[in-house]
């Protein structure tokens, strides 16, 4: 989901079109729920409780891309590299939630695009996607003109 604002899991802020108007850069937030992801033992370099023996800790390692897609021809507009989240807790998790920052640059065409969300179980090696609909239209004609 593109969003305003995140607050936690399942407490976001949906933006309320996927409309832009050309010539801006668009900023969002991209919110991702997740299930079915595997936890391994922690390792050093995880970020691990202090005080709790290692061996009593899991992580969950995941990465996320970002890709978008210009519907008329297929091309790549832009493209954001995996970014590796570890996540590390006493127990395995049930639920979990990525939030990636989205901005799009300013000089995309007018028309429709596909942005792609891939994340990756680098545990399992598992991966999934999704995509969303983004649109940018001409800027509306100034107020008072014909």
């Amino acid at each position: 989901v593109l969003c305003r604002r995140v607050e936690g899991f399942g407490r976001y802020e949906p933006l309320t079109t996927d409309t832009f108007i050309a010539g801006r850069p668009i900023g969002a937030l991209g919110y991702t729920e997740l299930d079915g992801f595997l936890a391994r033992a922690a390792r050093t370099g995880d970020p691990v409780q202090n005080g709790v023996p290692m061996t009593e800790q899991v992580s969950v390692e995941l990465t996320q891309s970002l890709t978008l897609y210009h519907d008329a021809d297929g091309l790549q507009a832009w493209h954001k590299p995996a970014q590796r989240v570890v996540e590390t807790t006493r127990g395995a998790r049930g639920d979990f939630y990525m939030i990636h920052t989205i901005e799009l640059p300013a000089n995309l065409t007018i028309g429709r695009y596909r942005l792609k969300v891939t994340v990756t179980d680098v545990t399992s090696g598992a991966s999934d996607e999704v995509t969303m609909p983004i649109t940018i239209v001409a800027s509306p004609a100034p107020r008072g003109s014909r």
